[in-house]
């Protein structure tokens, strides 16, 4: 970030300002960025950006410069492996929304180890609540009954999600589930942890890394 822009002849850090300023109510970024200008103070920006490789079709090194590699010529098409319906037991459970749409996507698209760089997680939104949707999955011949309970951190609280569910025969159950963070708003992180059973028997787990901030966007 401290570098010279060939072009611009002004550091990385200040082009960055620049264009954050067009940003001020995203997470104060916006508002350090056009402190920092106008007081000629760039310091806090100038940490380095940092990239992961998700894929590279011309051999960039993971270490490498982020254009590493790329030729002047266009690169051939790469065909991906695409959607394959994930194998799984007759019962189960999973996240929905965005968690269940990724863990889709990674696959389809050869980027499986992104998966694995970071638990699922989110925080709350200014309602100081955590909006999860939780699937209950039936892929058996027959109608079940499947129980869902939670557990979560001290001094947060369910306000929906667990109880007994019937999931007809091939079919899957969608449940939004509220947790209500603690209303003092530290802020610091902490699990949440879904279980399913059916006939008395487990059927699996979600865990979710919560934090509980200040207000903002949720999740």
């Amino acid at each position: 970030m401290t570098e010279v822009s060939p072009s611009r002849g002004v550091p990385y850090t200040r082009l960055a300002a620049e264009e954050a300023t067009y940003h001020l109510t995203q997470s104060g970024v916006g508002l350090a960025a056009k402190e920092g200008l106008e007081k000629g103070n760039l310091k806090p920006l100038e940490a380095p950006i940092q990239f992961v490789l998700g894929k590279s079709l011309v051999g960039s090194g993971v270490a490498a410069d982020i254009f590493d590699g790329v030729p002047s010529s266009p690169t051939p098409f790469a065909r991906v492996k695409g959607y394959r319906p994930a194998t799984r037991p007759e019962l189960s459970i999973s996240l929905g929304g965005p968690w269940a749409f990724y863990s889709d996507f990674w696959p389809a698209h050869d980027i499986d180890h992104i998966e694995k760089l970071v638990q699922p997680e989110a925080a709350t939104g200014g309602d100081g609540l955590i909006h999860v949707p939780v699937l209950l999955i039936n892929d058996s011949g027959r109608n079940r009954e499947i129980d869902l309970s939670v557990e979560v951190p001290s001094g947060w609280t369910e306000r929906s999600g667990s109880g007994r569910y019937l999931v007809g025969a091939g079919d899957t159950f969608p449940i939004s589930a509220a947790i209500a963070a603690p209303a003092d708003h530290k802020r610091e992180w902490g699990e949440i942890t879904w279980t399913a059973n059916s006939d008395g028997k487990p059927i699996g787990t979600i865990l979710l890394r919560v934090y509980n901030s200040t207000g903002g966007l949720p999740q």
